[in-house]
């Protein structure tokens, strides 16, 4: 079986949460030392051991090292593996993975301002500095760039604060832009920081 192939059938397994078998086929390709398949075999690896399944408990600590492996080989040609990393930073806790994690979010920004880096900023300052205007200021941006997310956390968090007319208007906005917002841009208007 090709490495491409393999890749396939990793990506096949991982799907159905079989990350035994994923994580079989991503050794055998990482064995290869085939560089053009080595982005995606870290990636789906960092994906398996995030989020674990079929007898493989998650390791947050082995997914980021996979994803820092994949931020290195691919650079700044990508802002995806910063933010994958820094969701996986940020479900580990601690002081030290949160500032790593808010440095992973500036490199994503640096590389492309897209609507989830904005979701990736306003989840940070929801939960970890708790700086709600900046999370409020960092979900409308999201929202106003098509994703529902960012109308979801806006609103969550304007309730945080008592702003209940603010919340209502902002869920009202999402009912009305709603069908409109997902016959331009499709599925990428359920895009999220933390699926």
């Amino acid at each position: 079986m090709s490495a491409y192939e393999t890749i396939r059938a990793a990506t096949r397994a991982l799907e159905a949460g079989q990350i035994k078998l994923c994580l079989s086929l991503l050794d055998a390709v990482l064995a290869e030392r085939n560089s053009s398949h080595e982005v995606a075999a870290h990636f789906m690896k960092g994906l398996a051991f995030e989020y674990g399944g079929d007898d493989v408990e998650a390791d947050l600590s082995k997914a980021v090292r996979h994803y820092r492996h994949v931020v290195h080989l691919v650079g700044d040609e990508d802002s995806a593996p910063l933010l994958y990393l820094a969701s996986a930073l940020l479900r580990m806790g601690g002081a030290s993975n949160e500032a790593s994690a808010l440095k992973a979010i500036r490199a994503a920004g640096e590389i492309k301002r897209s609507p989830e880096v904005d979701l990736a900023f306003a989840y940070y300052h929801e939960s970890v500095d708790k700086k709600y205007d900046a999370a409020i200021r960092s979900y409308l941006r999201a929202a106003l760039r098509g994703r529902f997310s960012g109308f979801f956390g806006a609103s969550r968090v304007m309730r945080l604060q008592g702003h209940m007319i603010r919340a209502a208007l902002t869920d009202a906005m999402r009912v009305i832009v709603g069908p409109f917002i997902f016959m331009l841009i499709g599925r990428r208007a359920r895009s999220s920081f933390r699926s």
